[in-house]
């Protein structure tokens, strides 16, 4: 069942990256990196979707074989099974997406779908020395972190990095327009519930204004 649920995941994911808000179509409009690493057009063209089918096809070819040996010879392999089923699972469970779309009803990260009323806040911080995605892939520096924390609490963290600002902003506004709170820090202080622009200084630090309405 767990191998079932993590390909119609990922086919879910595809099928709504059509749908978002943001970026349309599931393209990403500049350099977009999760945890799992940069993210390409989400499309049923994707290497990583390829595989993801490849390896539940391989599964249940040779589920389908080790049940008939097991008829056959009137034995049940449990132990050969058991360890088959193992590898599948670890495997399929690293095989994921990289990804990230705002939808209307949420948004997906790394092919999680979180609904707007399960993110308690986000928040928005420069890459630099000390924080957790510095050196994890090159050039990270030049990049801004997006964090988001669900109200579940399950899991703590989640970021997306983006190289360019602007874009940075066209994020932030979306997630505020959603009505997601932004925290001036991944600890939590909320700052804002409304949308705004975010400007670049010209030092690679940003700085926010608020949208007069």
């Amino acid at each position: 069942m767990l191998l079932i649920y993590n390909y119609i995941r990922g086919k879910r994911l595809i099928a709504a990256s059509s749908e978002a808000q943001y970026p349309q179509n599931g393209k990403p409009a500049t350099d977009m990196i999760t945890s799992l690493g940069k993210m390409e057009p989400v499309s049923i063209h994707l290497k990583v979707w390829k595989k993801k089918r490849l390896l539940v096809v391989m599964f249940f070819v040779i589920f389908t074989v080790v049940s008939a040996i097991s008829i056959i010879y009137e034995s049940i392999l449990w132990t050969t099974s058991f360890i088959f089923l193992v590898i599948a699972i670890n495997t399929l469970s690293f095989n994921k997406i990289p990804s990230f779309l705002i939808m209307n009803e949420g948004i997906y990260l790394d092919e999680r779908f979180f609904k707007w009323e399960k993110l308690k806040y986000f928040s928005i911080e420069p890459v630099k020395m000390g924080s957790l995605g510095y050196g994890m892939f090159e050039n990270s520096s030049d990049y801004t972190e997006v964090i988001f924390k669900p109200s579940n609490g399950i899991f703590d963290r989640n970021s997306v990095f983006l190289l360019d600002k602007n874009e940075v902003g066209k994020v932030r506004n979306l997630l505020l327009d959603n009505g997601v709170p932004e925290a001036e820090s991944s600890h939590g202080d909320v700052i804002s519930n409304s949308s705004s622009t975010i400007e670049n200084d010209g030092r690679g630090d940003t700085k926010k204004q608020q949208t007069l309405s």
